[in-house]
């Protein structure tokens, strides 16, 4: 996710919201709980499937210029995920 909205090393904001988070990688692992998820709500995107997922697995809040996308997933989640709307 990081590679879609990094642009340039002048995104000060950005690169102190990133200090304050915790950076997972997309693991062997998760390809088939993300498939799953991707299956389960007819959708395509990889990455925002990835987000949901992990926001699942690690209780964390998911903050999304695309809330339509992440809550369409999150409502397929097998636990809550919550997301907010930038």
């Amino acid at each position: 996710m990081i590679a879609q909205v990094s642009r340039t090393p002048r995104q000060a904001m950005l690169h102190c919201l990133l200090d304050a988070c915790r950076i997972v990688g997309f693991e062997s692992d998760d390809a088939r709980p993300v498939g799953e998820l991707l299956a389960r709500s007819n959708t395509s995107d990889v990455v925002d499937a990835h987000v949901v997922h992990t926001a699942e697995r690690y209780d964390a809040l998911v903050l999304t210029a695309d809330n339509d996308d992440i809550a369409r997933l999150a409502d397929h989640a097998d636990a809550l995920v919550c997301h907010r709307q930038l």
